[in-house]
């Protein structure tokens, strides 16, 4: 905000106040727990002024209403022998799973209508692995270091992992909080990516238009593709030699975890 102009119920969330993705989440969390309610589920993306947020609240029923009991079902992991003791990356430890217990959860993706997505590890290793080969296909060098930007999804940890299988260094970045915030987000995030001197971004369908854009500002950059995009590759997948003491991966913001 200016100085001399205190926030009103109009003011902008983002512009005037600043807001990033992470305080979103952090003001809808507390908004929840001190009024006791659930806010829908568009609140994060949609909301654009204190106003929007007020008339959400309003509209959720205040500290009248109950918060409602989400029941999650367990996950049978089942036993496991021994550590992975060798292990000295996390793909050595991807693939000690996958040799291991195949089927055995690797993540659980809640959804709130309930039909949650669980990610196994041989489903984990095939979809990185399909990333990983489209990666090469473009030219990767190993260390190179390539940014996801992406909502929490299987795509994400598909990505993550097949950034590290073909040798590279993931660099996660947050994505914005509304498909509208897409350009400017990226003009601001352009400065983490000529920090890393990142070759490669992996993003939402949504990006694509701003690739010319976004390029012309980071002189690294090559590609902006969608996880779809590079797991159309037929190119067979050349297991780089990964070291204990290589990047696992780089970290700009606290978000981007």
């Amino acid at each position: 905000m200016s100085a001399g102009r205190p926030p009103t119920l109009d003011t902008s969330l983002d512009r005037d106040i600043g807001l990033d993705s992470l305080g979103r989440i952090e003001l809808l969390a507390r908004l929840e727990r001190d009024f006791k309610l659930v806010l829908p589920e568009h609140a994060f993306a949609s909301a654009e002024t204190p106003r929007d947020l007020l008339r959400m609240v309003r509209a959720a029923g205040g500290a009248r209403a109950a918060v409602e009991a989400i029941e999650v079902g367990e996950i049978g992991l089942g036993d496991v022998e021994s550590p992975p003791a060798g292990a000295q990356t996390l793909v050595d430890v991807l693939d000690w799973h996958v040799k291991a217990h195949p089927t055995r959860p690797h993540v659980r993706l809640y959804q709130p209508a309930g039909d949650d997505e669980i990610v196994t590890y041989a489903r984990l290793k095939q979809g990185a692995e399909a990333i990983a080969a489209g990666i090469q296909n473009q030219g990767l060098q190993s260390g190179d270091p390539v940014a996801i930007m992406l909502p929490t999804s299987r795509e994400y940890f598909f990505s993550f992992y097949g950034i590290l299988l073909a040798g590279g260094v993931p660099v996660p970045l947050y994505p914005p909080a509304r498909p509208t915030q897409i350009e400017d987000h990226l003009r601001r995030h352009a400065t983490i990516l000529n920090n890393c001197r990142a070759v490669t971004l992996i993003t939402v369908p949504e990006a694509r238009p701003f690739a010319r854009l976004l390029k012309s500002h980071v002189e690294s950059l090559r590609y902006v593709v969608t996880p779809e995009e590079l797991a159309l590759t037929s190119s067979a997948l050349r297991r780089p030699v990964i070291g204990a003491g290589d990047t696992a991966f780089l970290q700009y913001t606290s978000g981007s975890t």
